[in-house]
């Protein structure tokens, strides 16, 4: 279609219909933000038949509406320990951990639908205490009842230490943990990761990252209803929540 300028409007027309051209609108911001790169780590899970069964076998709707927590202590490539937690206590006793690769839950019906805070600073626990097996690629998965498993993932081992450091201290190599701290990262993020609602929950555990100046110390990553496909999750410029394929 051409256009001419009006030389008595000094606007761009139609010469035939006199119709102005249409607006064509920039991208709001949050749109086409650059992907997130891709994780090699995340992306072989997709093929790690023994990590997909385990998951997929604590994601069935038996499992999910007991009464109990069940997961594994992970150690790669072939080393599932099945836990389980008490009746009606939304807690497992993971003991005497060592050489972790991953850890493997279940929130049951009535639970969280996101990691909680204890959650959280177990991981921290398990990374300051040195009962990694791989500090870099140290990861938590996830399957609720509100939704997709999700995987929380170190992202930086240095900006992890430092976030970890800040909710549960340095342990002093005994497991001497800063029991303030801990009790201060409970008390500001247990409601506000609570939601039965889990795209509400993946916001709020992002902006919980925002608020800790920790975004670049884990990332978030939501699969596929087969526990495969794992796409990262963050934030848009506007606050809403991105599960676009990494590149």
């Amino acid at each position: 279609m051409v256009y001419v300028i009006d030389t008595n409007t000094g606007e761009w027309k139609n010469p035939c219909t006199q119709e102005e051209p249409p607006i064509e609108w920039p991208d709001e911001p949050g749109e086409n933000q650059t992907p997130e790169p891709c994780d090699s780590f995340i992306l072989s899970l997709n093929q790690n038949t023994n990590f997909v069964n385990y998951l997929k076998s604590i994601n069935t709707q038996q499992i999910l509406t007991q009464p109990f927590e069940s997961g594994y202590a992970v150690s790669f490539p072939n080393n599932y320990q099945l836990k389980q937690g008490g009746y009606n206590d939304p807690n497992i006793n993971w003991e005497n951990l060592n050489n972790v690769g991953a850890i493997l839950h279940c929130h049951y019906s009535g639970l969280a639908g996101i990691f909680t805070p204890d959650d959280i600073i177990f991981m921290a626990k398990i990374f300051m205490g040195n009962y990694t097996q791989d500090s870099a690629n140290l990861f938590f998965a996830l399957t609720t009842p509100t939704g997709n498993p999700l995987i929380m993932k170190v992202k930086n081992p240095a900006a992890f230490r430092a976030f970890a450091q800040s909710i549960v201290g340095d342990g002093n190599g005994n497991d001497d943990w800063d029991e303030e701290k801990i009790k201060d990262f409970n008390d500001d993020y247990y409601d506000m990761l609570r939601s039965t609602n889990q795209e509400t929950n993946m916001i709020a555990f992002l902006n919980m990252l925002k608020d800790k100046n920790a975004e670049n110390a884990i990332s978030l990553y939501q699969s596929d209803e087969n526990c495969t496909n794992w796409n990262p999750a963050t934030l848009s410029l506007f606050g809403s929540l991105l599960t676009d394929p990494c590149q």
